[in-house]
């Protein structure tokens, strides 16, 4: 069985443990707070992710992240990626 299951993010660099193989939805704003959105399959065996939000015009120097979504706060806009140099 498969499940949607949601995980918080915030600006910078964070691992998010996940069932392995999950797939990434979406991320989109929800009452404030950047939220992505992954199809899980619960029983699976949990794995560690990075992801690594940024805000428009700040700087990074890892050509490994991968492009996830655009989140607009009002007037800042964050960018979600993901840094699968390990995977």
């Amino acid at each position: 069985m498969l499940e949607i299951w949601k995980y918080t993010l915030h600006p910078g660099v964070q691992d998010v443990a996940m069932p392995e193989d999950s797939l990434v939805l979406t991320v989109q704003l929800q009452q404030g707070i950047i939220t992505l959105w992954a199809r899980v399959k619960p029983s699976a065996p949990t794995s560690i992710r990075t992801f690594v939000v940024l805000g428009t015009g700040q700087p990074f120097a890892n050509d490994r992240l991968v492009y996830i979504g655009t989140v607009q706060d009002h007037w800042l806009v964050w960018h979600v990626l993901e840094d699968r140099g390990l995977r």
